[in-house]
């Protein structure tokens, strides 16, 4: 049935020849390992591809870098752009509110001759200022008052208007 071949001082049966020639060298090798336990095989050069653990591990762990890094400046202008709403509604609210007290002050009387000298004048203090100002909703004068009051922190201030 097939060739028996002497390895040494054992016997060793070749029945599998009309394998292709590398399944041919696999079972040769087999076949020695098994019949010559003490002989060291020759090793093999595995470079036919593939890839080690560590290449797959640093492959994905730099996929995952990226992908979080991309992630994150995707929405970065997101953050930005709503941070820079509420300045410029911070900005717009100072904004008419120093046109109001400007044109309010602008169209203020220095003096009237009237008999109430309370309602004829500027008056100021720290923290308060009223006058009487042609720029009210009415056609005539009115008397305008600003009380200026601090906030929780340094920064806030609260400014109440009493006309």
């Amino acid at each position: 049935m097939g060739k028996q071949k002497r390895i040494g001082n054992r016997i060793v049966r070749t029945s599998f020849c009309w394998l292709v020639p590398h399944r041919r060298r696999m079972l040769s090798a087999w076949l020695v390992r098994r019949s010559l336990p003490s002989l060291k095989l020759r090793q093999v050069n595995f470079s036919a591809g593939g890839f080690t653990l560590l290449e797959v591990l640093l492959s994905l762990f730099l996929v995952a870098l990226i992908s979080g890094i991309l992630f994150a400046s995707f929405f970065l202008p997101l953050r930005a752009v709503s941070a820079a709403k509420l300045d410029l509604v911070k900005v717009e609210e100072a904004s008419v509110f120093l046109t109001r007290i400007s044109e309010e002050i602008a169209a203020a009387y220095e003096e009237i001759s009237v008999a109430d000298t309370e309602a004829a004048s500027f008056a100021g203090t720290k923290d308060s200022l009223s006058f009487l100002s042609s720029s009210g909703m009415d056609l005539g004068l009115e008397k305008v008052g600003y009380t200026v009051q601090s906030g929780d922190s340094a920064e806030t201030v609260t400014i109440y208007r009493k006309a």
